[in-house]
């Protein structure tokens, strides 16, 4: 129930969807923002475009690099939220990289992502729990799989021997004609 205190469970799409809010938004403000507010102040100002562009192109550098460390410490914390939220992390994971929220393990940007030792224990601890309710759930339903399937009784039949055939004799080829001898004359 909303407002008990519990944890709302989320589909892993709207976790995702929520990324889009969490961590884009900022993300693209912080990045697009500045430079844009310099191309403005140049333009009302009436100052020529040629002595704008080096600024604000330094600015939307700058920018840029702020935009990615925002990206690498709100990345961590979006993941902690939404682990806490969605039961089928592997599907989470799946749509996120798809959405490109996320990026696959060892990638370069991926493991730019900044989270203090706390957090990433969490998010650890997270993972193996779910991993263990994982293979909880795979071995409840293992023996159910194996009840469908009928079980031999005793010893298997064993397998005929096949025995080698020996081959027929060739038959003999029939000996030539001889040839009728002519009477000399």
């Amino acid at each position: 129930m909303p407002g008990d205190g519990l944890l709302d469970t989320l589909t892993p799409q709207a976790a995702v969807d929520a990324a889009a809010w969490r961590v884009n938004g900022p993300v693209l403000l912080i990045m697009l923002a500045p430079g844009l507010a310099v191309l403005a102040i140049g333009a009302i100002s009436g100052a020529p475009f040629s002595g704008i562009w080096p600024i604000a192109g330094m600015v939307l550098i700058a920018s840029w690099m702020l935009a990615w460390l925002t990206w690498s410490i709100l990345t961590p914390r979006w993941r902690l939220w939404a682990y806490e939220r969605v039961e089928d992390l592997d599907e989470l994971k799946r749509i996120a990289i798809a959405d490109r929220v996320l990026w696959p393990e060892g990638h370069i940007i991926h493991r730019s992502e900044l989270a203090p030792p706390v957090l990433r224990a969490k998010l650890e601890m997270i993972e193996a729990e779910r991993r263990a309710e994982a293979e909880a759930r795979a071995q409840v339903a293992a023996p159910a799989v194996a009840k469908a399937r009928p079980k031999a009784r005793g010893k298997a039949a064993p397998k005929p021997r096949t025995t080698a055939v020996k081959a027929a004799p060739k038959p003999a080829k029939p000996a030539k004609p001889a040839k009728p001898k002519t009477p000399a004359s």
